[in-house]
């Protein structure tokens, strides 16, 4: 009898935008050192900011989770970009500690970044980190914390990520769950013009969304569907490359070299240019996953 395939929502988004993509980041476990990606450990370290605040901790105790997540990193690769240096990311935290400093969404008893993993059939399972569960009027929601430099392009329905927590929380906690909110936590300024009319120079943009049965029923099927290419490629050793998700975000993708090249050259580029950071599933759930 062969083991279940655990996936995450990390996984699904990988597959989804290009199986080539999956077999480097996931199959190989490779990361790109020469470009490294900063909005995911932004991220991942703003989460351990927002999980000190909500655990019962001050503004500085806040910021103190952030920077001990984040500048190891920053030590090590700089950044030229100014949207995720350290200072701009301590004034994110502290803005955020101050616009919800009465935070009328109460935190369900023990709900901060608490992982799941749940059978989505007997051969499937799926898991992730939940990183707030609230409640407010008797209803209860997941709530998310999504770091963004454009949180315009940020889609709160459907969004694959916020349905697969919303059932992954009713299944560990047999309540139902009415949706998911979005704390989108921006990482670039407000406009100018907002500034000078009193506007927070950074701020949070808490987006509401409800979840219907037959969108999580959705969910599930086009999750198993996912699972199901997966394991295809697996069985047969054919990755397709996706040429149409070369460029996004205005940058090119950090496997791009690796499809680019094969034999001798290809593998002097995976030695100079990448490490081997296995992603677990479940591990990776547990701690916080991929943000933006």
């Amino acid at each position: 009898m062969t083991s279940p395939i655990i996936i995450d929502n990390f996984m699904v988004s990988q597959i989804k935008a290009c199986p080539r993509k999956y077999f480097w980041r996931v199959e190989k476990g490779l990361v790109n050192m020469i470009r490294p990606s900063f909005a995911p450990t932004f991220g991942i370290a703003v989460h351990k900011a927002m999980e000190a605040f909500y655990l019962g901790g001050t503004s500085l105790e806040a910021t103190r989770a952030f920077l001990k997540s984040y500048i190891p990193f920053w030590k090590r690769f700089g950044n030229p970009e100014v949207s995720r240096t350290p200072e701009l990311g301590v004034e994110i935290v502290d803005g955020f500690c101050t616009q919800f400093e009465n935070d009328p969404y109460k935190t369900v008893e023990g709900c901060v970044e608490i992982g799941f993993m749940t059978e989505l059939t007997p051969d499937v399972l799926y898991c992730g980190r939940i990183d707030r569960m609230v409640e407010i009027g008797g209803d209860v929601y997941v709530l998310d914390w999504k770091t963004s430099s454009m949180p315009w392009l940020f889609c709160e329905r459907p969004n694959d990520q916020g349905t697969g927590y919303v059932w992954g929380a009713g299944e560990i906690k047999g309540v139902k769950i009415e949706g998911v909110i979005f704390d989108v936590i921006h990482t670039r300024a407000t406009s100018l013009k907002a500034q000078k009319e009193g506007t927070p120079k950074w701020l949070t943009d808490r987006r509401i969304s409800g979840r219907s049965a037959w969108e999580v029923e959705e969910w599930k099927e086009t999750t198993l569907h996912y699972a199901g290419m997966i394991k295809g490629c697996q069985a047969s050793g054919v990755w397709v490359k996706n040429g149409e998700a070369c460029v996004n975000y205005n940058q090119i993708c950090e496997y791009a070299q690796l499809c680019n090249s094969q034999g001798v050259m290809q593998d002097r580029i995976m030695e100079n240019e990448y490490e081997v950071s296995k992603w677990e599933p479940f591990e990776g759930a547990m701690d916080g996953g991929e943000v933006e």
